[in-house]
């Protein structure tokens, strides 16, 4: 049964933690076949030292150049931060409206953000220019 699976260790008693480990593998395994890989997370002792202004809406993990894209609400702006070391690499500003979305362009080697001035501009990847405003 479910008890059985969550608890791995056969303690006889299982935490919330467990569960919610359970819950996300099983989750993202698309079943319970990979249930006997259940990993703990830990919280990363690495803080965030920079201070926001306004609520952060939206982190976006851009894969390609290794960066997290932080939206905060009611904020023309967009952060880009390094995920290692959670350091500020870079505030980008040129927007109208609100930044509610971005994406990595791989073929173009640039970041596309969208805002609520219902604007689409590309960035260039290493200097952050803007490069298009559609």
């Amino acid at each position: 049964d479910m008890f059985q699976s969550v608890d791995v260790h056969s303690e006889g008693s299982i935490t919330w933690e467990q569960v919610s480990n359970y819950l996300i593998e099983t989750g993202m395994s698309g079943g319970e076949s990979f249930i006997d890989n259940i990993k703990t997370y830990e919280a990363s002792p690495t803080m965030d030292q920079s201070k926001h202004e306004h609520a952060v809406e939206k982190l976006v993990y851009l894969e390609q150049p290794d960066l997290v894209a932080c939206l905060s609400s009611n904020t023309r702006s967009f952060r880009l931060y390094d995920p290692k070391r959670c350091t500020i690499r870079s505030e980008v500003s040129g927007h109208r409206g609100s930044v509610v979305n971005c994406c990595y362009v791989e073929s173009h080697n640039q970041i596309a953000t969208t805002a609520a001035d219902m604007t689409i501009c590309m960035w260039d990847s290493s200097s952050l220019a803007l490069r298009n405003r559609m």
